[in-house]
């Protein structure tokens, strides 16, 4: 395996996410690969205080001409708009004119668009689902947000664009050598959209989060105070459904803080009114996060994501979880003792309202983030390359 030449793609890099924390644990496993992306917004990952050593390999392949209003994607307006059309327009087409020909050994990441890629022969392409295109696949109708009106023209062009990408995205599927899916949740729609069987590997969780500072391991279990505050951290997008956590906290009466920005930023803070129970905090460092993770009560993680790193970074911290009960994060909190699962919106608030008078011990909530290490993953990663270049 020392003579790979190893690239590595993922999908477009405009703001921190749980995309990229991801990406840092396999960029650190390949240390010499080269990062390829449409776009790389740099100065917004700065911003938040995101600064990798791998950032200096990271290789744009948008056109250029592109390149600033792609990065825009998650502006306000209509540039926003008008950026997203561009992307989705033009990424498919500039995925396939990637030239990787110089690299024996390809990883994509892929959300989207990644695992297109065109690969030779000889080329051993690694293919790692986020998930399967959401919006396309997921069927957009169902969330629960505030914008979609079903009937309108903006929808029925949408779901035609949408008709049209699942056909070429389902052929794009069979171009990968190897799947694996980063949780149960993504494996079965992979397996339901593309007729394809993907091994799980866990993503892991950043040593620094385990190595920062918890709650005494000799404390007692703790009643969480009413006096304390629920957390929410989250890029704002209609789907992560942080709504949901702001209408519960003001039926609930309850102090709420949110960490993290997005496009629906405007929505949500005129959600919350001016009542001073909910504060908004945009992006802050892990070191704020990691404070604001152990003396919250408890993170409330309301959208059905595919893994979703927050809950572990938040249980690294000895902060126990109020989770959806569908998704990646129903396959790492263990209700009752790291934290609960709730199954729709009423749910959320009864399991809110009763959360005061439960008791959760700390060293057992952090010990169950220990079980998502970056050395177990780069020993599977390896071992996986190693049996597939074998039998090869």
């Amino acid at each position: 395996m020392q003579d790979l030449k190893t690239a590595i793609v993922v999908e477009k890099m405009i703001a921190p996410g749980g995309g990229d924390r991801f990406l840092d644990s396999i960029a650190r496993i390949y240390p010499n690969a080269d990062i390829f992306t449409p776009v790389f917004n740099r100065k917004r990952y700065e911003e938040a205080g995101w600064e990798y050593e791998w950032f200096s390999r990271v290789i744009p392949f948008f056109p250029k001409i592109f390149q600033r209003s792609a990065a825009k994607i998650d502006n306000k307006g209509r540039s926003r708009q008008l950026s997203r059309w561009i992307y989705n327009i033009l990424a498919p087409y500039s995925y396939e004119f990637l030239d990787l020909r110089k690299y024996n050994f390809v990883i994509s990441l892929s959300a989207r668009f990644a695992k297109s890629i065109i690969t030779l022969p000889e080329t051993f392409h690694l293919n790692i689902y986020l998930t399967p295109g959401r919006y396309e696949w997921d069927n957009n109708k169902t969330l629960h947000t505030h914008k979609r009106k079903l009937g309108s023209i903006r929808a029925l062009i949408s779901d035609l664009a949408a008709s049209r990408f699942r056909v070429w995205d389902r052929l794009s599927a069979i171009r990968p050598d190897m799947n694996l899916a980063i949780s149960n949740y993504v494996a079965a729609k992979v397996r339901k959209y593309y007729e394809i069987n993907s091994q799980v590997i866990y993503p892991p969780i950043s040593e620094s989060w385990l190595d920062l500072p918890g709650p005494d391991s000799s404390e007692a279990p703790t009643a969480n105070s009413k006096n304390g505050y629920f957390l929410c951290v989250s890029r704002l997008y209609d789907y992560k459904r942080i709504d949901w956590a702001i209408k519960a906290a003001h039926q609930l009466d309850q102090h709420l803080i949110v960490v993290g920005t997005g496009p629906e930023k405007s929505y949500l803070e005129n959600l919350a009114g001016d009542s001073g129970r909910i504060e908004f905090t945009g992006f802050i460092s892990d070191e704020k996060l990691a404070a604001l993770y152990r003396d919250a009560k408890c993170l409330i993680f309301p959208g059905e994501e595919d893994f979703g790193y927050v809950p572990l970074e938040a249980m690294s911290q000895g902060c126990p979880v109020i989770a959806f009960h569908k998704g990646g994060a129903a396959e790492t909190v263990i209700p009752g003792k790291t934290g609960l699962l709730f199954k729709n919106f009423d749910d959320l608030i009864e399991k809110m309202r009763k959360f005061d008078n439960l008791q959760f011990e700390k060293k057992l909530i952090r010990k169950r983030a220990g079980d998502f290490r970056l050395k177990d993953f780069k020993h599977a990663m390896m071992k996986l390359t190693a049996d597939y270049l074998k039998s090869h």
